[in-house]
């Protein structure tokens, strides 16, 4: 299933988070440090504690998926015209939970990633939402998110092919 969900049609919390997710896989595919701008980035958005938590966990979420969903990562981030299926698994988990709808968002989770991986990023998910939030970054579902929601929960597809697990 190809996204065509465009980075212009997100909100600012969501586009935030894009463009985090977007320099983190551009500089880490070139071997340079993601940290300095990200730090930047979530300094200027009022997200920053003293020890850096929001770059760190979602530093922690990226490597963990890239790693779990062992692909080429250029096939998993998207461009500045589309969403990647890495960018909008978290949007959706993201927006889900500040949506307080944890059941689903948990259940998208379980289903979408192999399961050592939901278990670990899931909670920093939540974190990361929250700490999202608290600064007034809320995110919503872009429309062509609903999409992929109703193909997981139907089992019609698999984003990350060979790493479908029914629980």
């Amino acid at each position: 299933m190809e996204n065509h969900t465009s980075v212009d049609m997100l909100d600012t919390g969501g586009a935030f988070l894009v463009c985090a997710i977007h320099h983190w896989a551009n500089a880490t595919s070139k071997n340079i440090d993601p940290f300095p701008c990200l730090i930047e980035g979530f300094r200027a958005a009022n997200l920053l504690d003293r020890v850096n938590t929001a770059p760190l966990i979602l530093d922690d979420v990226l490597s963990s998926l890239a790693i779990s969903l062992n692909d080429n990562p250029k096939k998993l981030f998207g461009s500045c015209d589309s969403l990647g299926q890495i960018e909008e698994l978290i949007l959706i988990i993201i927006a889900l939970t500040q949506s307080n709808e944890t059941k689903l968002a948990k259940r998208l989770i379980d289903v979408w990633v192999p399961r050592a991986t939901a278990r670990f990023i899931y909670p920093n998910l939540i974190d990361l939402a929250t700490s999202l939030e608290s600064v007034g970054l809320k995110i919503n579902l872009p429309s062509g998110c609903l999409n992929t929601i109703s193909y997981i929960l139907n089992k019609r597809t698999v984003l990350f092919s060979n790493k479908y697990i029914v629980n």
